[in-house]
């Protein structure tokens, strides 16, 4: 009994226990929090375990059992010591992918960049350039090179693409999976908005050779008309970059493989942020075969919808 009465008046203390002054964060609140749990917690350990030791030994049982604790006892130090002051939560899936899209280019503002896709292997060797103009969801890319293609637009207005060229008279409507050269598909030029296009669950941490530790996504796309039906997608724990991608069929076997690099620095919200500066697609089966697109030249900047609209490519 007089245990029990020096337990309640501990507690006691502990409830009156002055506030922060100073303006505390919310850091050291928890790391006392933590301190004052522990103290608690040991306090109700040794005492469970110092009787129901004296009670074991006396009746001779098994010395596993002098560390029990009822379940009282478990509910006590669980409220004691709640999730998320004994272990850091881990990111959810939606949250990864909303964090790496931004230096793909999945910002509040507008964007501009020129991009350099580069194809090589067993396929025919070929360079094209493009000048791409991005604002939300929508994105305006202009063939600028080689002087066949100049001129070409591909239009994205939400999830759907048009494209344009000179002679046609009107746009014709394409989907982001099909070839844009080399293994680029029309999809992998624009900007990334995977958080919005595919729902994502975490299958497990990984060590990335040159990397380190990563976050393995498996991504499924939300609708028919995605570039990709499946994606699995390593994001670092570090730097919650995108760092490597399996693009998969509907079956999750990978026919092309995505490694990315961030050697470009983006203003946005007055911080600098790490932009991709090189995405490297390669067939799965045949690693020679490979497109490599190069940004360059990123800035915000402000854009009139207008361009966005299908009926102005005709004007």
């Amino acid at each position: 009994m007089i245990q029990n009465n020096k337990k309640s008046e501990k507690f006691k203390r502990h409830k009156r226990m002055r506030p922060l002054r100073g303006g505390g964060s919310m850091k050291n609140i928890n790391k006392i929090f933590f301190i004052y749990g522990l103290m608690f917690a040991i306090e109700i350990f040794i005492g469970s375990w110092g009787a129901n030791s004296i009670k074991n030994i006396s009746q001779n049982t098994q010395p596993q059992k002098y560390f029990e604790i009822s379940n009282l006892e478990i509910k006590t130090i669980a409220k004691i010591f709640p999730v998320n002051v004994c272990f850091a939560q881990m990111p959810s899936a939606n949250e990864l992918l909303q964090a790496s899209d931004r230096s793909r280019g999945a910002i509040k503002g507008a964007l501009v960049w020129n991009a350099t896709v580069e194809t090589g292997g067993e396929e025919e060797a070929s360079v094209r350039e493009f000048r791409i103009q991005a604002l939300g969801d929508d994105a305006y890319v202009e063939a600028t090179h080689p002087p066949r293609n100049k001129g070409e637009i591909y239009l994205f207005n939400d999830r759907n693409m048009w494209f344009f060229k000179p002679n046609l008279k009107k746009p014709v409507s394409i989907s982001p999976r099909q070839r844009l050269v080399g293994q680029a598909a029309n999809g992998d030029i624009a900007s990334t908005h995977y958080a919005r296009d595919y729902s994502a669950e975490i299958e497990k941490k990984e060590n990335l050779e040159g990397v380190g530790e990563t976050f393995v996504l498996m991504l499924t796309a939300k609708e028919k008309n995605m570039t990709y039906d499946k994606i699995r997608y390593w994001i670092s724990e570090q730097t919650k970059l995108a760092v490597k991608a399996e693009f998969l069929t509907l079956q999750g076997v990978a026919f092309k493989i995505g490694r990315m690099k961030y050697e470009n620095q983006l203003l946005v919200d007055g911080k600098n942020i790490p932009f991709i500066s090189e995405l490297i697609i390669q067939d799965a089966k045949n690693t020679q075969n490979k497109s490599i697109i190069k940004y360059k030249d990123i800035k915000t900047t402000e854009l009139n919808k207008k361009i966005f609209n299908i009926n102005n490519l005709t004007r």
